[in-house]
This record gives C-alpha cells, sequence and structure tokens, in this order.
C-alpha cells in the first residue's frame, strides 16, 4: 500500500505469504492472523524479503514460517501459535521483540536477525514463551549486532540459547523449568548479566 495498514485474515485455512509492503519504506503496520491454519511463505526457501513493514502481528494455530523461515523487514514483531509447527522468522536488521509466544507444547522458536540488533522489550512480565521440550533460539548476526533483553524469556523442558555477533546484555530474567540457558559471543564480546538467570537443570 502507498500508506495505511495491511490486515489479513483467514478462519479456515491458511495464510501463504510472497510480498507485502505497507506504507513507505515499509513503516505501516501489517497483521495476519490464520485462526484455523499457518502463515507460511509462498515462496518456499527464498531469501527476499516477505514483509516489509512497520509493526507486524502474526496470530496463527498451525505455525508461523513452519517449514521455510518468513523473511521480514519490521520495526516490531509481535507473534502468537496456539496448536502446532514452529514459528520461524529471519530479520534482515535491527528489531524489537515485542511478543514471541508459542503455545503448541514441543515446538521450537527460531528467531533470528540477519544484521542489527535485536531487543526483546515488552509491556508484559514475558516477552518470549515456548512449552514442553520447544526450544528458544535467538540469534543476531553482525560484528555490530547485540541482543538485549528488557523483558523475560521462558523455556519449559527445551534449551534458550541467546547468540550475539557482539554483546548480550540481560536486564530481565531468562527462566527455563528444566532445559538449558546459554549465552553466546560469537566476537568474545561481553556478556552483560543484569538478571536472573534460573533453570531446575540441564
Amino acid at each position: 500500500t502507498a500508506s495505511g495498514t495491511i490486515n489479513i485474515s483467514s478462519t479456515a485455512g491458511s495464510i501463504a505469504v510472497n510480498s507485502i509492503v505497507a506504507g513507505p519504506a515499509g513503516g505501516s503496520g501489517v497483521t495476519l492472523s490464520a485462526t484455523a491454519g499457518a502463515v507460511t511463505e509462498a515462496g518456499a526457501g527464498d531469501a527476499g524479503v516477505d514483509i516489509d513493514c512497520g509493526a507486524l502481528v502474526i496470530d496463527a494455530a498451525t505455525g508461523v514460517g513452519s517449514a521455510n523461515a518468513i523473511e521480514t523487514e519490521a520495526s516490531s514483531v509481535d507473534v502468537d501459535n496456539t496448536t502446532s509447527g514452529a514459528i520461524q522468522l529471519t530479520e534482515s536488521d535491527a528489531v524489537t521483540i515485542l511478543n514471541l509466544t508459542q503455545a503448541a507444547a514441543g515446538n521450537n522458536i527460531v528467531f533470528t536477525s540477519m544484521g542489527g540488533t535485536v531487543t526483546v522489550d515488552s509491556v508484559a512480565a514475558t516477552a518470549v514463551t515456548a512449552s514442553g521440550a520447544g526450544t528458544i533460539s535467538i540469534t543476531a548476526t553482525g560484528a555490530a549486532s547485540d541482543v538485549v533483553i528488557d523483558n523475560g524469556i521462558s523455556g519449559g523442558t527445551g534449551a534458550v540459547t541467546i547468540t550475539a555477533g557482539r554483546y548480550v546484555e540481560i536486564n530481565y530474567a531468562v527462566t527455563s523449568t528444566t532445559g538449558q540457558i546459554e549465552f553466546v559471543s560469537s566476537a568474545a564480546g561481553p556478556i552483560y548479566l543484569g538478571a536472573d538467570i534460573t533453570t531446575a537443570g540441564g
């Protein structure tokens, strides 16, 4: 669109995304809702940006980029998945994660920024949640890319892995029921611990 938000909703099936651009330079919001299906990449396996927007909101039942990651260029992301399938998003630059909730037990969250800092920051106490054995992986690639955790990350029995090209800054609790929690600085940069890291095992 030339301006304004884009809202796409399906109550009976899935939404396949090829290319969505919202507003000038992708500055407007996009909301995708597939309450009985998945949000998928139409050109499966291509590396081009699928969604270029400001605030991105996705609600799905059976996965978000589950088979092939959806490529985004968004200022913020807010994603809920309820029943089955993974959440997989690949962001092109810096982004704020407002919410990544994986309610489908045993299914994973994989979020990667290809060139910018990832900030986890929500109005809720917990911004990123996986259920059961589902794993959480948040990665910011690039020598100047950080992961800044300003709101909670909560895993179940699956591993939680946070990887940054420069440094990891932990300002809010990261917890796991029994899964392993791992922080990695790819360039041997510092890892700032400003909050509790808690797991009962792993």
